[in-house]
């Protein structure tokens, strides 16, 4: 199926809109692309667009399920890396603020504990 076998309408029971339409987590765009990495990143529904880019095949052509298998490692690859780097991120974020804390003591402590503690 193509896009122009998709659009209009059909005859059925009632009268139905036929339209061609992207999901909401697509690369269709640099604005879209960046949304849904930073979506997966989170990983929420990152499976959903991971079997949306397995079953894609053209931007003029119905998607085919499992059309394109290898897309698949990119998909893993990038949940690896973005989920590591975002780890490093939030522990780099979480040490900073400690070491910030306890230099403002001036007895090497925290706010919350002394030194003996």
């Amino acid at each position: 199926l193509n896009q122009s076998a998709c659009e209009g309408s059909y005859n059925s029971t009632e009268f139905v809109e036929r339209v061609w339409t992207s999901d909401d987590g697509n690369f269709d765009n640099v604005l879209n692309a960046m949304q849904t990495l930073f979506e997966m990143s989170t990983t929420e529904g990152w499976t959903t667009v991971m079997y949306n880019g397995v079953d894609a095949r053209s931007p003029e052509l119905a998607p085919r399920r499992d059309s394109n298998p290898g897309i698949a490692v990119f998909f893993v690859a990038f949940m690896v890396v973005g989920n590591f780097f975002i780890l490093n991120l939030f522990v780099g974020i979480i040490l900073d603020n400690f070491a910030k804390l306890s230099s403002e003591s001036g007895d090497g402590g925290s706010e919350l504990m002394t030194k003996a503690q």
